[in-house]
């Protein structure tokens, strides 16, 4: 395959790898089956079909590890050979039939894997690492999928926007007791942009089922290739991250036997194209440029989701259902073909006369429009017969809905989506109970996909306090609930637990804050300033809530001696109670929703 890539240009290869992968072309469906009679790699599957390819495309290497026979002491042993070697001793065992009898059951020949029949899908018998691997031609092909779906499919479109905004939601907020580490943070945060950072980190992880953090070297601001010296910006002091697009990542070179002994990432794409060119520092911009480099491992945070133990690379939400995206898609396009079938309607004339009256009608007709307007009339004799048909063979339904149902159905399984999050025609009909089972299967994939944001921000955390050598900073990372509870419930929680002395005041104060969406909430200040509010007489929310002061307006007598009114001393306000009981607190909580 090297010698293959070696005599063909980058644009060959690229195309190359996207269209003769196993996922197929026409219905995105992954299609790593037994091909018969096809001459690729699809199609070997006994010694004599690994020849006959071999001798018809003298560009394909190939190495293999056959059982082979000492004819001297009659032993039996592992022979490794590649394609030279592979050649010759077939061509010097042809003669030999105990010699070829031996490598046909090693590879095929007795030990046949069944016949291609439909429903009998080939696996390979070996399930180790070797077999495991989204290689790079399904990679990319995955990617292309994936990019398209998040795109043009609206299914698709709307699972990925549904996970990341109940996973992420309004974002992260990450504490620390340590001031001096929070602020390295917040610069950090702030000169990379992290909140729009994590909100395409949790879109890739959805779309492409992994992401890769770049810790730009030597104090890069910006990713650099080939730039003169006047073109090098300043370095900064604030470490810049990049997220590599995991399709220009053709390889993760690893150690062959432990895939998490990274040693590089092989990066391989054309740019984005600038349609005009302008000069900087005295040089005239490249319009597009190919990159061909290698990041070291210790630059690179590679997170990734939908794996096995020994897989590189990570796999899209999306994998197991392009093929039930793309069935849907086509469901409601013949759908929508049927009911414009099914509305379409002509005019059947019928002229009583010679070939020239046929003809001179259709010339009058072709000088008219294709539809009549409203009020139109027609003259003409009873010679001509002027019929509306319409299209009474088609369905007026426009095809089953039960197709649509079931790609639907398959994809919102395996994404573990309720369909009813979707707002098709198929998400009502539901009763409250049926809502929340199946809302809990989701809410724990959420809380999973948060955990990865969270090991994600941890990883940046430690890394940041490490690059600024504070030792022994702890912080705290939450993330909007998933499920929307009773404020009000959870506020008296707070405040039975801080009573109790389960919790202390700073906590629930913070808690009740938070709840509230308060994100800027500051403990210390904010009770330094009611200290201050008490000290000119200002009372707090409940006591005004729950003892307001009792006036009585005076009125005036109907009438009396002399005309003269007599004076209503008001009522004196009820007296303060000394304290105010946990039942006043609930109810006071129950009724103005404090």
């Amino acid at each position: 395959m090297s010698d293959e890539v070696k005599e063909m240009t980058h644009k060959e290869v690229w195309s190359k790898t996207l269209t003769q992968g196993c996922i197929g072309e026409k219905n995105y469906e992954l299609d790593d089956r037994f091909r018969p009679g096809e001459n690729s790699f699809h199609g070997v599957h006994t010694v004599n079909e690994v020849v006959r390819l071999l001798e018809s495309d003298p560009k394909i290497d190939f190495e293999g590890i056959f059982l082979a026979a000492n004819p001297t002491d009659k032993t039996h042993g592992a022979v490794r050979l590649n394609r030279t070697q592979f050649l010759e001793k077939w061509k010097n065992n042809a003669r030999k039939k105990n010699a070829k009898k031996v490598l046909e059951a090693f590879n095929g020949g007795e030990f046949q894997t069944g016949a291609n029949l439909v429903g009998n899908d080939y696996t390979p018998l070996l399930g180790g690492p070797f077999n495991k691997q989204l290689y790079l031609h399904d990679a990319l092909r995955m990617f292309a999928l994936a990019f398209h779906a998040s795109n043009h499919d609206p299914i698709a479109r709307a699972l990925i926007n549904i996970t990341v905004d109940f996973t992420l939601g309004r974002g992260y907020r990450l504490d620390s007791k340590n001031k001096q580490a929070l602020a390295v943070w917040r610069a950090f945060e702030k000169v990379n942009k992290l909140d729009q950072i994590m909100r395409f980190i949790a879109t890739g992880l959805c779309r492409d089922g992994e992401v890769m953090p770049w810790w730009l070297p030597g104090g890069q601001t910006y990713q650099l290739w080939q730039d003169t010296d006047q073109q090098i910006p300043e370095p900064s002091v604030i470490p810049r991250i990049k997220l590599i697009d995991p399709s220009t990542c053709w390889e993760i070179i690893t150690y062959p036997e432990d895939i998490d002994r990274v040693v590089a990432y092989q990066l391989v794409y054309p740019t984005q194209f600038n349609l005009y060119t302008a000069k900087d520092e005295g040089s005239t911009l490249p319009s597009l440029k190919f990159i061909f480099q290698q990041v070291p491992a210790d630059q690179v945070m590679h997170f990734r989701v939908n794996r096995a133990p020994n897989e590189k690379r990570g796999r899209s939400d999306l994998y197991s259902v392009f093929g039930y995206l793309k069935r849907l898609r086509d469901t409601v396009e013949y759908s929508i073909v049927g009911l414009a079938k099914a509305a379409a309607w002509a005019i059947d004339t019928e002229i009583e006369g010679s070939q020239t009256d046929v003809q001179n009608y259709i010339a009058d007709q072709n000088t008219q429009k294709t539809i009549a307007p409203a009020g139109s009339e027609f003259v003409h004799s009873p010679k001509i017969k002027r019929t509306y048909l319409s299209n009474s063979h088609a369905s007026a339904s426009g095809g089953s809905v039960s197709a649509f149902e079931w790609c639907l159905n398959m994809i919102c399984a395996s994404v573990q989506i309720p369909v009813s999050y979707l707002g098709t025609h198929l998400s009502g009909g539901q009763t409250r109970a049926s809502a929340l089972v199946g809302t809990e299967p989701v809410t724990k994939k959420f809380e999973a996909r948060q955990m990865v944001y969270e090991q994600i921000l941890r990883s940046f955390w430690e890394r940041l306090m490490a690059w600024a050598g504070i030792e022994n900073a702890e912080c705290e990372i939450t993330f909007p609930e998933l499920i929307s509870q009773d404020r009000t419930a959870k506020i008296k929680d707070l405040i039975t637990a801080q009573e109790v002395g389960a919790i202390d005041h700073e906590y629930m104060a913070t808690s009740i804050a938070q709840e509230l969406g308060n994100t800027s909430y500051d403990y210390q200040k904010t009770q330094a300033k009611i200290a201050q509010e008490k000290k000119q007489g200002y009372t707090n929310a409940i006591d005004n809530l729950l003892i307001a002061p009792l006036s009585a307006k005076p009125q005036a007598p109907a009438g009396g001696e002399g005309g003269g009114a007599k004076p209503i001393t008001p009522a004196a306000p009820s007296p303060k109670p000394s304290k105010i009981t946990k039942q006043d607190r609930d109810q006071l909580a129950q009724t103005k929703g404090f």
